[in-house]
């Protein structure tokens, strides 16, 4: 049997692990008659009828079940005191609203748990980053950057504080159209499209993506920040990935 690749001591036995957490992805998946529906854009499926997937990703064989339960319980934390609140009128108060020097909207959390919420992204990018699944395959993380988030991950070393942006739209009201992707942009820049909201994890601090949107950098312990862009900006990013992967498509068809 294959070793847990985050552990590294028990055998991988967890079947059916999500790369990104269930709850995350739900939204996109339920159509207009209340089905559950989504589909892979990939060169393999460009010029075939393709079947309808009605969960996200996952993948068997590269956690073992005690390694799945600690990243549950990470992800409970994370939904509950984050994901599930986050658009909800009813939560409003816990979400204080800013505009950076720029003009870019954004709310700080200040009751969300900083750890955790990082650790649930960096577990995010390091299950990408090992997994062979076509929609994680433009992640490309060396070796001294996945065992490091493997290590911050088991709390094998101290919690190093990786500078993370997250995104999401103003009120988007197509999920559908959203995404499960991730992507490494430079070697030091790497984003997960979760559904409705996209990370950029950067281990480098100089990078120059952090610069310009250094008011919306979660670093130092800050409340966390959500930027929030307008839909119609947020679309012509869903348009811009789509045309992306269908010029992939295109020419490894040719």
């Amino acid at each position: 049997m294959k070793i847990c690749k985050l552990c590294k001591i028990h055998g991988a036995d967890q079947t059916n692990s999500h790369i990104f957490p269930k709850f995350m992805g739900h939204s996109m998946l339920i159509t207009h008659d209340n089905k559950r529906k989504g589909f892979k854009i990939d060169s393999e499926s460009a010029d075939k009828i393709q079947k309808p997937f009605q969960d996200t990703p996952k993948e068997d064989n590269i956690l073992c079940t005690s390694c799945e339960k600690y990243l549950a319980a990470k992800e409970r934390e994370f939904a509950n005191s984050f994901y599930k609140k986050f658009k909800d009128p009813e939560f409003y108060q816990e979400f204080s609203s800013f505009v950076t020097n720029g003009g870019i909207k954004y709310k700080c959390c200040s009751n969300v748990d900083y750890c955790n919420f990082k650790l649930v992204i960096y577990s995010m990018l390091f299950r990408a980053s090992i997994s062979s699944l076509p929609y994680f395959s433009d992640t490309k993380l060396n070796n001294v950057q996945i065992e490091k988030l493997r290590q911050i991950i088991r709390r094998e070393i101290a919690f190093e504080d990786i500078s993370i942006i997250a995104i999401t739209s103003e009120s988007d009201n197509k999920s559908t159209n959203n995404y499960i992707y991730s992507a490494s942009i430079s070697p030091s820049l790497n984003y997960l499209w979760v559904n409705d909201f996209i990370f950029f994890i950067a281990f480098d601090e100089c990078d120059p993506f952090l610069i310009d949107l250094k008011e919306l950098t979660i670093k130092d312990f800050t409340p966390v920040k959500i930027g929030i862009v307008e839909n119609e900006t947020w679309n012509e990013w869903r348009k811009g990935l789509m045309m992306l992967k269908v010029q992939q498509i295109t020419s490894a068809l040719l």
